[in-house]
């Protein structure tokens, strides 16, 4: 039971520092402005120099696009380091929503509490 709370309140505080992004709101993903298309936007996320989400794919539909790749927890101030997470990084999925190619709105999911 302790575990799942760790988890739960872990989870709600990884999300606070990632949250969604709306380019008319001017907020941020992982501490990265949403510009472009998708293929952009993961390229930013992968130059960030704090690499709070490092992308590995990119999955474009007409829609709707998926980045896939590590949310670093160790910039967080509860890092998780359960097996088999020992370095912090966390798999996680940016979904986003296109409108011509481009982003504009974005939510990063953490797939490790699922």
């Amino acid at each position: 039971m302790k575990h799942h709370l760790f988890l739960s309140v872990f989870c709600a505080l990884l999300l606070c520092g990632c949250r969604s992004y709306s380019e008319k709101e001017g907020t941020l993903v992982c501490g990265v402005p949403v510009k472009g298309s998708p293929w952009q936007f993961a390229a930013a996320l992968a130059d960030d120099s704090k690499h709070a989400f490092t992308p590995e794919s990119v999955t474009v539909f007409e829609k709707k696009a998926y980045i896939r790749g590590y949310v670093n927890t160790n910039l967080s101030e509860h890092p998780y380091h359960e097996f088999p997470y020992e370095n912090g990084l966390v798999p996680g999925e940016i979904w986003c929503e296109l409108e011509d190619g481009k982003v504009v709105k974005a939510r990063l999911y953490q797939s490790v509490f699922d």
